[in-house]
């Protein structure tokens, strides 16, 4: 159970003492939240705004530019369950992850044991603004008795997940307006002397979810949200899924069914599941003030575009459970009738047991899969540790 009794403050604006150690670079911000005297600073690391890509030297310098290579983040959270850590090898370690979504921005900081030290949200608006935010926060929320020495983070996509490369935290194309080709790890990086690692949200979340949540005792699990867009992540003993970036399965094509001639909200794709199924194109489909549970027609569309979405993740993953996270998936009935809609969809083929068990579409366990998983890779970013090799 995370520490809730201490939560930091957050509706105060963020200021940082001379005992701050959060272990900031002076960077030039604005400044309305306060933070205007880093004097606990190290020396001023290089200014990488969110629209240039990281360091092109980061490579001489380690995977993330930031001095000495650290562990493979992904190697080491498949690892995180069966190790753990102890706070006698960690006095005063904080940690601090992020999960940036389609409509809020999530921070939080823990300690080495789990238990949280403060949390904030701020919309989703601009990259500039976010990392405003985010460094207001995290220069100020560190307590005097703490260290800051990791920092993760949980992002939508597209993105550049390898830590090997020049442009690591790119966002590529994006439907988020003002999100293409911003780089918050890297600003992050830029002005904070610790590990900043990231991911997708989405495979954070599956990660977090199988170590201690939905997806605990199984060896694969995929985990899809369903909110301001749709997302998906795969993970096989806790590690994700890898490729030549990562998987998009919200633009996966879906068939329109007969009668459904409404507009896709995608920018990119006319039939996609995103388009045809996320939180905004249900509420361009039912209009102000009314709620998809009070609508059985469109429930039953809806879950029949995610039912079929579902059919495709057996057939092309097999995994052996399928978690569904997101604000739309908290819709009464939507669950049991997707469940419906993927038998339909398989139609009796042999896909094995696991897809017919009652337990194979479930709810996610946890209430911020995605900020926990973000905190896993945090930790897991850490050198390992030269006496033990844990």
């Amino acid at each position: 159970m995370l520490g809730g009794d201490r939560l930091h403050d957050v509706s105060r604006p963020w200021s940082c003492g001379k005992q701050c150690n959060a272990r900031a670079t002076h960077a030039s911000f604005p400044d309305p939240s306060g933070v205007r005297d880093l004097a606990c600073s190290p020396p001023r690391a290089e200014a990488v705004t969110l629209a240039e890509s990281p360091d092109q030297s980061a490579r001489s310098r380690g995977a993330h530019g930031l001095g000495a290579p650290t562990r493979d983040p992904l190697l080491a959270l498949s690892q995180e369950a069966d190790r753990g850590y102890s706070r006698g090898d960690m006095t005063g370690a904080v940690f601090a992850g992020i999960e940036t979504g389609g409509s809020r921005i999530r921070a939080r900081i823990a300690d080495a044991g789990g238990d949280v030290l403060a949390d904030a949200h701020w919309p989703t608006t601009t990259p500039d603004a976010a990392l405003t935010n985010l460094v207001a926060f995290l220069a100020g929320a560190v307590p005097a008795s703490g260290t800051l020495v990791a920092i993760g983070i949980a992002a939508f996509g597209p993105l550049v997940r390898d830590a090997l490369s020049g442009d690591y935290g790119r966002v590529l194309n994006t439907p988020k307006p003002g999100w293409s080709g911003s780089n918050l790890r890297a600003a992050l990086a830029g002005r904070f002397n610790v590990p900043v690692v990231v991911d997708t949200d989405v495979n954070a979340a599956a990660c977090a979810e199988w170590q201690r949540g939905a997806g605990r005792g199984v060896r694969s699990l995929a985990y899809v949200t369903v909110g301001t867009g749709i997302g998906g992540g795969l993970v096989v003993q806790g590690r994700p899924l890898e490729g030549a970036l990562h998987p998009e399965i919200g633009h996966i094509r879906v068939g329109r069914r007969e009668g459904d001639r409404a507009p896709s909200v995608c920018p990119f794709h006319e039939s996609c599941v995103e388009g045809l199924a996320s939180g905004p194109a249900i509420t361009r489909r039912l209009g102000t003030g009314r709620a998809l549970a009070d609508d059985p027609a469109l429930l039953e569309l809806a879950a029949e575009y995610l039912g079929e979405l579902a059919a495709t993740l057996v057939l092309a993953w097999s995994p052996e459970r399928i978690v569904w996270g997101g604000g739309v998936m908290s819709t009464p009935r939507l669950l049991e009738r997707l469940r419906s809609a993927l038998t339909s969809t398989l139609a009796g083929y042999g896909v094995g047991e696991a897809a017919a068990a009652p337990d194979f579409c479930v709810s996610a366990a946890l209430a911020d899969s995605g900020l926990e998983g973000a905190l896993l890779m945090a930790r897991a970013s850490l050198p390992l540790n030269p006496k033990t090799g844990l």
